[in-house]
């Protein structure tokens, strides 16, 4: 027993030191994704199209009053398995709209992810806008399209990189969220399509190639299973 217990706790200590060593990297890609994919009840549509969100000053048209400034931290978090790290990304912009919304204002500014000012934007009768309605992220085409018609290829050396990425943290939400069959489709096609992007490459990325081995693995033998359970109910 006391071997147990003490097995757990190095492995918990050891969580916590080598969680604490790494960078901590939140793409806005992964936080919109997250966001729209988490607010889907009638209340949370209307709260979304109510509150906007903002990443600084300038990018607030209009004038506005400060009401608060905001600190998110999740109240339970185990390193690795359940971290504060992969709340926040999962949870942050939800959370911080939610709160906005009840502290009566109509926008925030996120100069980091945990940290936001709640603020009123006086010029913007956001009462009379009318609930947001729910759209499925996974069948969004904008990188899909990008990547099948070659424009990619048009890009600079620094866009293309970009895009990549966010094309490749895309497809690796999408897997995650899988409920349909209809959903897998889209999703394998854009696999294929950032398979074929690789292949047109003078020397092909082998991360890439791992990355897509990787989703087709998950596609069969994980989100293949999850759809079927689901069909079972």
């Amino acid at each position: 027993m006391k071997k147990n217990i003490f097995a757990v706790l190095t492995i918990l200590t050891a969580c916590i030191f080598f969680s604490s060593c790494s960078y901590r990297v939140f793409p806005t890609e992964v936080l919109e994704y997250n966001y729209d994919m988490t607010m889907q009840s009638k209340s949370e549509l209307e709260k979304k199209s109510k509150v906007r969100i903002f990443h600084s000053e300038q990018e607030v048209k209009g004038k506005y009053e400060l009401i608060a400034y905001v600190q998110y931290n999740p109240f339970f978090s185990i390193p690795i398995l359940y971290s504060t790290y992969s709340q926040q990304k999962k949870k942050f912009y939800k959370k911080a709209v939610l709160k906005a919304s009840q502290l009566g204002g109509n926008g925030i500014i996120v100069p980091a992810v945990g940290l936001f000012k709640v603020i009123n934007i006086t010029d913007w009768d956001s009462d009379s806008e009318a609930a947001s309605v729910f759209t499925n992220p996974i069948f969004s085409r904008k990188y899909l399209d990008k990547f099948k018609s070659g424009a990619i290829q048009q890009e600079s050396e620094r866009q293309q990189q970009r895009d990549v990425q966010a094309f490749s943290q895309e497809i690796t939400n999408n897997v995650k969220g899988i409920k349909t069959w209809e959903e897998l489709d889209v999703v394998d096609e854009k696999i294929q399509v950032f398979k074929e992007y690789n292949e047109s490459l003078k020397r092909p990325n082998k991360e890439i190639l791992d990355l897509i081995h990787l989703y087709n693995t998950k596609l069969r033998k994980v989100v293949v299973k999850r759809i079927e359970k689901l069909e079972r109910k």
